[in-house]
């Protein structure tokens, strides 16, 4: 399925620039851990002197798992999957992987980063657990290790012409209850969004052979 927005938006242009504050974990991780992502993760994309307001209403595109979605002959953008790392969720929370493939149809670089372009949306409430869980990280690494994938989380700027997979890591409170998605392909230049609604039925699941991570645990 293909959805598809009437005129294109201005190209994005970005640079690479390390992060001046905590980055990929969140300003208020309470695990404890001490750790951090490495610095090649440190990626902060270009923001314009003046980015739009966050009052100013967007459109949205409604999508679920599978589609593929059109935004302004830009960007498009499909979720493939969801996984839930089921010894990896707890009471706290749940540990979900959002892998996405991305296209560039653009003439100009754009930004994707797993902090700014990403956002999880639950019974309303923005930002529910996305991408700032430590331990959720470090859940996602060793998935992925395991199945021998090299996917690694969106935190790079795409070229145009450039297909892009990766994924979104979040833990989300229980029960997970009408949880979006949301993916801002021109954050600071529009707030316009596209929203994966994703269900119970959408997921799928994978138990890790190895313990939860220690407080000791460095990445």
């Amino acid at each position: 399925m293909q959805y598809r927005f009437r005129k294109p938006l201005a190209a994005v242009l970005c640079a690479l620039t390390l992060c001046t504050c905590p980055f990929l974990v969140g300003c208020n991780d309470n695990k404890g851990n001490g750790a951090s992502e490495p610095a090649e993760t440190a990626y902060s994309p270009t923001v314009p002197d003046n980015p739009v307001s966050p009052d100013e209403k967007g459109e949205v595109l409604e999508a679920k798992v599978g589609d593929t979605v059109n935004y302004k002959d830009k960007v498009s953008a499909t979720l493939d999957k969801v996984v839930e790392l089921d010894n990896s969720s707890s009471s706290s929370g749940r540990v979900l992987l959002a892998e996405m493939t991305i296209t560039n149809n653009s003439d100009a670089n754009i930004d994707c980063t797993i902090l700014t372009h990403f956002t999880a949306i639950q019974n309303g409430q923005k930002n529910v657990g996305i991408v700032r869980d430590l331990s959720a990280s470090i859940f996602a690494r060793r998935y992925y290790v395991t199945v021998g994938s090299d996917l690694m989380p969106f935190n790079t700027p795409i070229a145009p012409g450039e297909t892009v997979k990766g994924y979104v890591y979040m833990r989300v409170p229980v029960p997970m209850d009408e949880l979006v998605l949301s993916y801002i392909p021109y954050k600071y230049y529009s707030n316009d969004t596209v929203n994966y609604t994703i269900t119970e039925e959408d997921l799928e699941h994978f138990t890790q052979p190895y313990a939860p991570p220690s407080n000791n645990e460095n990445n």
